[in-house]
């Protein structure tokens, strides 16, 4: 998943699974809260590991509206609180 724009910073790849793999047993069913979401990759990812709910708080509209667009095709929707 890649959401371009020029305030994003993307959060590296390997930093992200290293992160996710760590807490990974504490994921399933648990509810994430992801500030400065950006991409928003960390959310969408935890909530195919099984996570319940997912928050993103994203202050730049632009982006917050592509994270809305990428989290419906992604069939995530449901379970992000806008």
């Amino acid at each position: 998943m890649q959401i371009r724009h020029e305030h994003i910073r993307p959060f590296p790849k390997i930093l992200r699974e290293n992160i996710l793999s760590i807490i990974d047993y504490k994921i399933k069913g648990s509810s994430i809260l992801d500030i400065f979401a950006g991409s928003g990759v960390c959310c969408i990812e935890s909530l195919h590991k099984g996570a319940r709910k997912a928050s993103m708080i994203e202050i730049n509209k632009d982006i917050a509206k592509k994270l809305y667009n990428t989290a419906n095709k992604k069939k995530v929707i449901n379970y992000i609180k806008k």
